[in-house]
């Protein structure tokens, strides 16, 4: 029986890239996307290939379904088969309701909630025809909690936890799992351009009282494609260090 393969959208840095390296750790093979750094994403190819994975890097926007659909088909063409499927990719934007306008909450939704949909339903039919699978969403806490000045943000991410409950349900007596991650403070390009005092800050608000890394956040992938989780599926796996929650209220 060959590897296993897993496609993580995202995958030219932070979590994605962790990810990547992780399921070729684990022993996969890896398929990088990314939409606009290709140079980045040849780099986490390298790391792969290092750990002893066949890797296919794509480039591909996934807000729009013709471009997921691209992908998907390269993807199938080069490995003839998806096992894991990670729906890592997104995008951020801070602001209030009103400072958030139309067109940039579309971009948001778009690329986080409806390129996810996308993605899921290009790949579900390979995953029926070998009657397995795993779909991982990169969800957050803020789904969850909210977050201030990130309407478009949480609201993107929460959409991914509704959708990773309906499909566990549609897709359990097929033998798919669905499972979410919601990562909290997590160290990747985003969180390193914050202010020292906002770091710190952050770092405070968590009990484990230091950031999380992205290997952490690959490794909880891995671990709910793995067959140890296989009776594991309809669930949100929070990863924050346990945030101090009376903080929320301040």
């Amino acid at each position: 029986m060959g590897k296993k393969v897993a496609l993580i959208t995202g995958s030219s840095r932070g979590i994605g890239a962790a990810c990547a390296t992780e399921f070729a750790q684990a022993g996969y093979n890896v398929i990088i996307h990314c939409n606009s750094n290709v140079e980045r994403a040849k780099d986490v190819a390298n790391a792969c290939i290092s750990l002893g994975a066949e890797v296919l890097v794509c480039q591909a926007d996934v807000s729009k379904y013709d471009e997921c659909e691209k992908l998907v088909q390269e993807s199938i063409s080069k490995f003839g088969f998806i096992d894991v499927l990670v729906n890592n990719a997104g995008i951020e934007f801070n602001g209030s309701i009103m400072d958030t306008e139309i067109e940039k909450f579309d971009q948001v939704m778009k690329t986080n909630a409806y390129g996810p949909f996308y993605m899921s339903k290009l790949i579900v039919p390979y995953m029926l025809n070998e009657k397995s699978g795993s779909i991982i969403f990169i969800s957050s806490t803020s789904a969850s909690t909210g977050a201030l000045g990130s309407s478009a943000y949480s609201s993107s991410k929460s959409a991914l936890l509704g959708l990773t409950k309906t499909l566990a349900r549609d897709l359990a007596p097929i033998g798919i799992n669905v499972n979410a991650i919601s990562p909290g403070a997590i160290e990747t390009d985003m969180v390193s351009v914050l202010p020292e005092e906002l770091k710190t800050w952050i770092k405070s608000s968590v009990y484990a009282a230091r950031l999380g890394k992205p290997e952490e956040i690959g490794a909880t992938a891995v671990f709910l494609a793995s067959d140890k989780a296989k009776y594991l599926t309809g669930q949100n796996i929070t990863v924050d260090g346990i945030f101090r929650t009376w903080l929320y209220f301040i």
